[in-house]
């Protein structure tokens, strides 16, 4: 029987026990209980002075501990409509203008502000009928 030999060396690779099954469990298993303590003790205080104090690292331990799939989702979830961020930009720009420019009191409905909005592009961007009659 051959066994295996490293192309950089030319010697077997060295024989390591490695990591007894179940270490890493345990260790995770013991530092989430004793985090989970000692946020039981001083939960929402630790976490004000952090955040106020250190900000970069309140929110690298609060990413840190988010499952990746809830990162995805939250990062789809915020731009409805598969749109890229550039036509997101765009379509918080319109929601600014429209907001900026229909007063409150108007009542408009969003139909009619869009009526309003087609209208003033179709007027602005109209191609001259040419040769009519």
């Amino acid at each position: 029987m051959s066994k295996a030999v490293s192309p950089l060396t030319g010697h077997p690779p060295p024989v390591s026990p490695g990591r007894p099954r179940g270490a890493r469990t345990r260790l995770s298993d013991k530092l989430l209980n004793e985090l989970a303590e000692k946020f039981e003790q001083h939960g929402a205080a630790a976490m004000d002075v952090v955040a106020k104090r250190m900000p970069e690292k309140f929110l690298a331990l609060a990413f840190g501990i988010l499952p990746r799939d809830v990162l995805i989702e939250v990062v789809e979830q915020r731009r409805p409509g598969g749109l890229d961020a550039a036509e997101w930009e765009l379509m918080l720009r319109v929601l600014d203008l429209i907001k900026a420019n229909v007063p409150a009191d108007a009542n408009a409905s969003p139909s009619e502000v869009f009526g309003v909005i087609e209208e003033a592009l179709r007027a602005r961007y109209a191609k001259p009928i040419e040769g009519g009659a």
